[in-house]
């Protein structure tokens, strides 16, 4: 959650900060870390929660609508449909 809770923050600052200029705002550097610190947390909670929980449904909902990208649309593109599978990064 903490992961999640930085990049909210460092989305406002970027969007307060270049709130006139929206493709600034995307390519600046508190964006970007939001986005990095956005998709870190749906890495972690993708490891230890169920892909159905309220807060993961959540994460992947908001990262869509902040991002343009939506992680359940290129979870289905792969073999298996569920998104966590997406994260098989901390897979250990």
């Amino acid at each position: 959650m903490a992961h999640f809770t930085v990049a909210t923050e460092l989305r406002l600052i970027s969007g307060n900060k270049y709130s006139l200029d929206e493709d600034q705002r995307k390519l600046s550097p508190e964006f970007c870390e939001s986005k990095l610190n956005h998709l870190l947390a749906l890495i972690i909670v993708a490891r230890y929660l169920p892909s159905k929980s309220v807060f993961f449904q959540h994460a992947v909902t908001s990262f869509k609508n902040h991002y343009g990208i939506d992680l359940l649309l290129e979870a289905d593109k792969e073999e298996g449909s569920d998104i966590k599978d997406s994260f098989s990064i901390m897979q250990y």
